[in-house]
């Protein structure tokens, strides 16, 4: 939580090394502390809505094939428009973790 939690955007980020900064990017790791089951029910039901409304804004939800891995057009597998079951798996179960009527649906 104190490396990749990012309170302002109510999500989880990957961490960039050498700019000591977070990479602020859609990926389905960003709610995978959640699927994971690592997260604290009060941090979670605190930040839910904005976790949610992140989500929404980042358009990672957006698409009727499936979550993709990322957003980024680098023409590699990973990246979009691909989507990955293991990674839908991951964002399904982790939307399921917030347990909100929203994000059950």
């Amino acid at each position: 939580k104190d490396v990749l939690w990012n309170e302002d955007d109510g999500i989880w980020y990957d961490w960039n090394l050498q700019n000591e900064e977070h990479r602020k990017y859609f990926y389905p790791s960003n709610i995978a502390p959640l699927w994971m089951g690592v997260v604290d029910k009060s941090l979670i039901k605190k930040n839910a809505p904005k976790i949610l409304n992140w989500l929404k804004g980042s358009h990672g939800l957006d698409y009727p094939g499936g979550v993709p891995t990322s957003l980024i057009r680098s023409g590699e597998q990973w990246d979009f428009p691909n989507a990955w079951p293991p990674l839908v798996s991951v964002t399904v179960n982790a939307l399921e973790a917030l347990e909100t009527e929203e994000s059950l649906q």
